[in-house]
């Protein structure tokens, strides 16, 4: 492990110089231990592919800490998981990204479409907005670099591939990542008592659905009436 200094009271643990899923299990098994055995000298905690931001509450005893925390013993126990089924609708002003890409990677839209939502996608942190999951090892049949101009306004609920990244944009922002179809389903709701929907660790499987059943999935998504539905398993 490589121990980085990042602020006063800020470091970044560095586990692994690969960005896999082993490496990510890795960090965030850590993650877990360092929350539940240090969490109370701790302001903040987060994660990316293969390191951890640890931000230490003022006048606690940091290097101490630190020494202990690289002892740790990170190795991943298999343990229960969750998938999230998340609908999506591929088509119309939702993917304007889809033809472009079948065209230039030599695919059927349909195709691409497919390759798409077969997996299951890992969430291997959340980043960026709140509660955007980073989706990795998308199908290198359908792996496609980020625009090169940037939109001003993605939408919300926007499902889209960057490289080998699929991810889905939770509120209304700029994003360079092309746009293959939009989920009807909130998984940021700020005002409600648990406004992250989907936590990293878990699963994402993507399902489509007609235009029909996405504006109905709106309206109950709108009125905090959709429940995603999750299945447990156990795995890393």
């Amino acid at each position: 492990m490589q121990v980085g200094r990042l602020s006063e009271n800020g470091y970044i643990l560095r586990i692994s110089d690969e960005i896999n899923i082993e490496a990510n299990n890795l960090t965030q098994n850590l993650l877990r231990m360092i929350k539940k055995k240090y969490g109370i000298y701790l302001s903040d905690i987060y994660n990316t592919y293969n390191e951890i931001c640890v931000i230490f509450k003022n006048n606690c005893r940091k290097k101490a800490l630190l020494n202990e925390i690289t002892k740790l013993d990170s190795s991943p126990a298999e343990g229960s998981r969750e998938i999230y089924y998340i609908p999506v609708h591929y088509g119309h002003e939702f993917s304007p990204d889809l033809s472009e890409m079948a065209e230039n990677l030599n695919l059927g839209a349909d195709e691409l479409v497919y390759l798409h939502y077969k997996k299951i996608y890992k969430i291997y942190f959340i980043g960026f907005l709140p509660c955007f999951p980073y989706l990795s090892d998308v199908d290198e049949r359908i792996r496609y670099g980020r625009k090169k101009t940037p939109r001003l306004r993605v939408e919300k609920g926007s499902v889209g591939i960057a490289n080998d990244q699929t991810g889905i944009y939770t509120v209304d922002s700029p994003g360079g990542w092309q746009i293959i179809g939009r989920t009807p389903v909130d998984l940021f709701v700020p005002e409600s008592n648990d406004p992250f929907k989907i936590m990293p660790g878990n699963y994402i499987k993507f399902y489509p659905v007609g235009l029909k059943e996405f504006y109905l999935i709106r309206q109950l998504s709108d009125e905090n009436r959709f429940q995603i539905h999750r299945e447990r398993f156990s795995g890393y």
